[in-house]
C-alpha cells in the first residue's frame, strides 16, 4: 500500500547476521546504559566549610565542573521546603537563603542541582526529634531518593561540621538527635536502604 515502509530484506539480514554474532542494537545498549547508571554506587559526603571560594562553600563548589555529578543538599526552613512542594517553581521555594541555603535556587533548576532538608520551623532550629520532625526529614530524605533514580548524580554532598561527619549548622540551634537523624538518613542512600515516604 502507499505510504507503507517495508522491511529491506538485505538490511534484515545484515541485522540477523550481527545480532548472531552478539552485537546489540542501539535500544539494547542505551538500555544497558541506563540499567549501569542506576547500579553506580551513590557517594554520600560530608563537606566541611572554612571559608569561601574553596571546598565547603556550596555556592563556589557547585559552579566547578569536578562537583557536576553531585547533589548539593542544604539545611532549609521547613516553610520554604513546603513551599518548594506545593509549587517547585515559586518564588519562596526557590529565593537565596541564608548559609548554605544561599543555594536553594539550584533546587529549581533543570536539572536539580540542591535539594533542602528542612533543620527548623518558624525561624527556629528543631529542638527536639519529634515525629513531625522525623517525618520532614524522610520526605526530604525521600525527594532525594527520587533525584537519585535519575542516574544524573554519583555523589550527594552535605554540609559536615567536622571529620566525624555531624551535621553542620550555623543559623539554626538544632537539636543534636535531629542532626544525627538526618545524617544517618542521609547515609541511608549509600546503600539504598533508605525508604521512600511515599509522600514525595
Amino acid at each position: 500500500m502507499p505510504g507503507e515502509s517495508r522491511p529491506d530484506p538485505v538490511s534484515t539480514k545484515l541485522i540477523d547476521e550481527m545480532k548472531q554474532r552478539g552485537f546489540k542494537s542501539f535500544e539494547e545498549t542505551l538500555k544497558e546504559a541506563g540499567e549501569r547508571a542506576e547500579r553506580l554506587p551513590v557517594r554520600v559526603i560530608g563537606s566541611i566549610f572554612s571559608r569561601g571560594g574553596k571546598e565547603g562553600d556550596f555556592r563556589w563548589m557547585i559552579e566547578q565542573p569536578e562537583f557536576a555529578d553531585a547533589l548539593f543538599v542544604f539545611n532549609d526552613n521547613e516553610e520554604q521546603f513546603l513551599a518548594h512542594r506545593q509549587n517547585p517553581q515559586g518564588d519562596f521555594g526557590c529565593s537565596v537563603g541564608g548559609g548554605n541555603a544561599v543555594i536553594r535556587p539550584f533546587q529549581c533548576t533543570e536539572p536539580p542541582r540542591a535539594a533542602g532538608i528542612p533543620t527548623g520551623a518558624n525561624g527556629d532550629g528543631y529542638r527536639e526529634l519529634t515525629a513531625h520532625v522525623k517525618q520532614m526529614v524522610d520526605d526530604a530524605v525521600a525527594n532525594i531518593r527520587n533525584l537519585m533514580a535519575t542516574g544524573r548524580y554519583q555523589r550527594i554532598i552535605y554540609s559536615a561540621a567536622n571529620a566525624s561527619g555531624a551535621l553542620g549548622t550555623g543559623i539554626f540551634n538544632v537539636a543534636d538527635g535531629v542532626k544525627r537523624y538526618i545524617v544517618d538518613r542521609l547515609k541511608e542512600l549509600e546503600s539504598g536502604s533508605a525508604e521512600s515516604s511515599g509522600t514525595s
